[in-house]
């Protein structure tokens, strides 16, 4: 207050010298008053920022190794996913090689059995043929046999006929000729 006292006194020049004074008076004067308490709030400030700074710096390595935790996880899922998937396809495709193999056994069965079928029933063809054959040949002899043996019996039949005929015609020629004597016999 001295000061300002005698900057009144002196006029313009200690106008300027308290106008460049107050400022740096003023922070002498709320260095003084309030010193203590403003280095205590900037020190609390620089540890609760320097906590924060090593919170968040925490925080950080937290979150990273959490992101790293679950990249990890999720790539392990994935193998096993994959690996599944993979376990099932090559399943999916041993079954469908197995079925392909097994159709491929019922057809080869089932045209060998059918070559089977279609051979013995050339051999049924061939035997019934060879049968019919036999069959037809032993009713040829059979009908030629009987053929000679009716041809035989016709021929004795006939033979008798005619032998038969010429006992009549000579029975005939002997009634005619006992006509003939009898009626000699009543002429004379």
């Amino acid at each position: 207050m001295a000061k300002k006292k005698a900057a009144d006194t002196n006029g313009t020049s200690a106008d300027r010298t308290t106008s460049m004074e107050p400022s740096k008076d003023m922070e002498m004067v709320r260095d003084l008053i309030l010193g203590p308490q403003s280095r205590q709030f900037e020190q609390r400030v620089a540890a609760l920022e320097a906590r924060m700074v090593q919170e968040i710096a925490g925080l950080k390595d937290e979150f990273k190794r959490r992101l790293d935790t679950l990249e990890s996880y999720t790539r392990q899922e994935l193998a096993t996913l994959e690996a599944g998937l993979s376990t099932e396809r090559e399943e999916r495709l041993d079954a469908a090689g197995e079925g392909e193999a097994s159709l491929q056994t019922v057809q080869k069965t089932l045209q060998r059995k059918l070559d089977q079928a279609q051979t013995q029933s050339r051999e049924a063809e061939r035997t019934l043929r060879t049968t019919i054959l036999d069959q037809g040949k032993a009713i040829n002899d059979d009908l030629e046999r009987l053929t000679e043996r009716l041809t035989g019996t016709l021929d004795t039949a006939v033979a008798e006929l005619r032998r038969g005929k010429t006992d009549r015609a000579a029975l005939s020629a002997l009634f005619t000729e006992l006509a003939l004597r009898l009626d000699d016999d009543d002429a004379a």
